[in-house]
């Protein structure tokens, strides 16, 4: 299961993706996953696979399980059955329940920070929707609900003039009469 929830935090995968995957869809020559058959084909004029760009870790961590795997399925449950979004819904439920997370922890939700992650990180929301495979901007605007915050906006407002980022805000000295 570490194993899907580390997955889907590098890759911003749907669930229903990484519980599905095959390895006839990952190309480690290229470091990509290439779905032909995604949510969005049913959306698209023309449908076009959807390519989930691999970072080194999911690669690492794919090419770790393939060696111990022979199924056709990349994740498998500790039976080496498929995994479902049934029993996937249930054991982040019992996770949640041992580490007393609150009802609105999902795991649609690490899909979630990857898309507020790849905003903070300052990646435009065009790219973003690309990489979570959306078939337009509208779904990926909805990571943008941090725009409200100022330091988020200081730093966009530094990198599109080109003004040097600083690497840690500022601190405030109470000591100095600081408000």
């Amino acid at each position: 299961f570490r194993q899907v929830l580390l997955f889907l935090w590098r890759t911003g995968a749907r669930p229903a993706e990484a519980a599905q995957l095959q390895w006839q869809n990952v190309d480690f020559k290229h470091n990509v996953i290439v779905l032909q058959q995604h949510k969005s084909v049913r959306s698209q004029r023309r449908p076009e696979p959807r390519v989930i760009p691999l970072d080194p870790v999911v690669v690492r961590l794919l090419q770790s399980i393939q060696r111990r795997n022979e199924g056709e399925r990349v994740f498998l449950t500790h039976r080496k059955t498929a995994w479902n979004k049934d029993n996937l819904g249930h054991r982040i439920r019992r996770a949640r329940e041992v580490a007393g997370l609150p009802a609105d922890v999902k795991l649609y939700g690490v899909r979630h920070a990857f898309g507020t992650r790849g905003i903070i990180a300052g990646c435009d929301i065009k790219t973003l929707s690309v990489l979570m495979g959306h078939t337009d901007t509208k779904m990926t605007e909805h990571y943008a609900h941090i725009a409200g915050k100022r330091d988020f906006l200081a730093t966009a407002m530094q990198r599109i003039n080109q003004s040097p980022v600083p690497s840690t805000p500022p601190a405030i000295d109470r000591h100095q009469g600081g408000e």
